[in-house]
């Protein structure tokens, strides 16, 4: 016989009680069951809904981008001005583009003498040969020219730093430095490509009598060409410059103007965004979960504060952007969110609204005769690999878990079909409104606590 210390005895009496006192539990709870709260489902009509701020514009909105690039050099309206088709909203500097067009002027005068003098070095040349020697006199003269202007250019940029040469003069010697070295690179040009073709046209076993009419048409054909390229570059830097003079396209009042911020604008940046005149309509950025929910069509209640009175009206979803734009929320953390528009009835709200701040409901959803639960009484179940959603109903005393496929969660409400294994949920069936109650279970009796 074990003989048990003073300590052992107290503690096994500490378990036996502890175990007397399980099991009283356990023979009460098998008696009475798990004592729950319960619901009962039921048809009615569910309404939800999301408001975010918004604000109020009129008409249709136009980006005014760049269509080339420069410093800015003035800008002449300001935000919420109106403006006519045809009026200045900002100028580039054309400063850039008159020297490229200069330079190329000159470029071209260029060509167009080069061809020239070969048609008169055909006339008066007795063979190619001496065509290229006068291509080497015209490249060394013009190499000299190129040096001697350089030197000057670059003695007058030291003058300029000092204050001693005018910066318009120091403009006029810069283009003529570039104009010396598109003559010199041209005449190098002409020297080079003389001596290909004539070293092509002798690989070729052209006679003496050909040689001279084949060399002077291809050189003839080739500045022609070039001509008719730098015309075009010519006439492209024309466009360029009258888009420097940026204007409105159609009437409207400007709503935002970035290039007020800009010195430098690139092609293709925004430097305006004009609002044509027309009707009234809301616009809001909403979060990037809930935008799937809302789809053109759906209503939308708009409420506008003016004047100390609530003005509200019923509009319609015009559209809803396919991006989302990055953000910071007012808490500072980072969120997603997108454009949407709605169409407001014609008169519904004041003429002088434009700009007001409104709040906009959005219906996410709306359902009549909808069979719902408890949110709480929605439970997952895992079956396998599946998830199924999951209540318990009350039969005969017992919790019995039922399949329900959920239609929309609004709020403490679940919207449900009803149907699913085990014949459903019907409505007016008891269910257990808290699925997460402690001891609840498929099979387990229950007592339906008040």
């Amino acid at each position: 016989m074990i003989k048990l210390t003073k300590k052992q005895k107290i503690l096994a009496g500490i378990l036996g009680a502890g175990l007397i006192a399980a099991v009283a539990a356990g023979i009460s709870a098998a008696g009475t069951g798990v004592r729950i709260k319960t619901a009962e489902a039921s048809f009615r009509t569910v309404e939800d809904s999301y408001t975010e701020e918004g604000v109020l514009s009129r008409g249709d909105v136009l980006t005014v981008t760049a269509r080339v690039g420069g410093a800015v050099k003035e800008v002449a309206v300001s935000e919420n001005s109106q403006v006519h088709a045809g009026d200045l909203l900002f100028r580039i500097d054309k400063k850039d583009l008159e020297y490229e067009r200069t330079l190329a002027e000159s470029s071209l005068k260029g060509l167009e003498a080069q061809l020239e003098r070969s048609y008169i070095s055909q006339v008066f040349s007795t063979s190619p040969k001496e065509y290229l020697e006068n291509a080497r006199e015209t490249l060394a003269a013009a190499e000299q020219n190129y040096a001697a202007k350089k030197r000057h250019y670059e003695a007058d940029q030291t003058l300029a730093a000092a204050g001693a040469v005018a910066d318009s003069v120091l403009t006029e010697e810069r283009a003529a430095l570039a104009s010396a070295e598109a003559a010199m690179e041209a005449a190098r040009n002409r020297l080079n490509e003389g001596t290909a073709r004539l070293k092509e046209l002798e690989e070729k076993g052209i006679d003496e009598a050909g040689l001279n009419s084949r060399f002077f048409e291809m050189e003839a054909q080739q500045l022609e060409a070039q001509i008719a390229s730098q015309k075009i570059r010519i006439d492209q830097i024309s466009e360029d410059l009258c888009r420097c003079d940026v204007c409105a396209e159609q009437d409207g009042v400007v709503a935002e103007l970035p290039v007020k911020n800009f010195s430098v604008i690139q092609p293709g940046q925004t430097g305006a965004v004009l609002r044509s005149g027309g009707a009234v309509r809301a616009e809001a950025d909403v979060l990037s979960y809930i935008a799937p929910r809302i789809r053109p069509g759906d209503p939308v209640e708009v409420t506008v504060t003016m004047r100390g009175k609530d003005l509200s009206c019923t509009g319609t979803v015009k559209e809803v952007y396919s991006y989302a734009t990055e953000g910071v929320s007012s808490l500072g953390l980072r969120e997603h969110r997108v454009h949407v528009t709605a169409d407001l009835p014609e008169g519904a709200l004041p003429e002088n609204c434009d700009g007001y701040g409104v709040l906009m409901k959005f219906r996410m959803f709306y359902g009549e005769n909808c069979l719902t639960v408890p949110a709480a009484a929605v439970f997952s179940s895992e079956t396998g690999e599946t998830s199924r959603d999951c209540v318990f109903a009350i039969r005969g005393g017992r919790a019995v878990r039922i399949p329900v496929d959920v239609i929309y969660r609004a709020g403490d409400i679940a919207v449900i079909s009803g149907e699913g294994a085990s014949g459903g949920i019907a409505a007016g069936e008891t269910v257990a409104a808290d699925a997460d109650a402690e001891g609840l279970s498929d099979g387990v009796k229950v007592k339906i606590r008040k």
